[in-house]
């Protein structure tokens, strides 16, 4: 995070480098996938009455996240490093079933933010031709 205060850094953004939005990226990202849980106004004996589900709010933001991740990845490569780190994150979030669970967030975040990189890189290829991929 203190990447962010570092001047050099500012003064690049200044003169015309994107570093400023993966910046952005990158603080978005963590935001939405570490973020606090959501419930509104609505009381937890409420969500109970109404039926909502408890984590439906931070599936959004989490699914949110992958998004943003794929957007980060487009932008620079290097965020790929963070991946084996999110996996065991998520298999040591839970007591039961942590194979299972880690192997479905796989699933999910590559799926996502995968298919998020994807599509950019071809309809920006698409779009520029070979030059694109230099």
């Amino acid at each position: 995070m203190f990447t962010y205060l570092n001047p050099f850094l500012i003064y690049i953004c200044i003169r015309g480098s994107c570093e400023g939005i993966t910046m952005i990226l990158a603080a978005s990202f963590w935001y939405f996938y570490f973020g606090t849980k959501s419930h509104g106004n609505i009381t937890p004996q409420e969500r109970i009455e109404k039926g909502l589900i408890e984590r439906q709010p931070n599936k959004i933001k989490k699914y949110i996240s992958y998004v943003i991740f794929g957007l980060w990845v487009h932008f620079r490569v290097y965020p790929v490093i963070f991946v084996p780190m999110l996996i065991m994150h998520e298999y040591h979030s839970v007591k039961e079933n942590k194979l299972k669970h880690a192997i479905k967030f796989a699933l999910e975040f590559g799926l996502i933010s995968g298919g998020v990189f994807l599509g950019l890189a071809i309809y920006f290829y698409h779009l520029y031709g070979y030059d694109f991929l230099h």
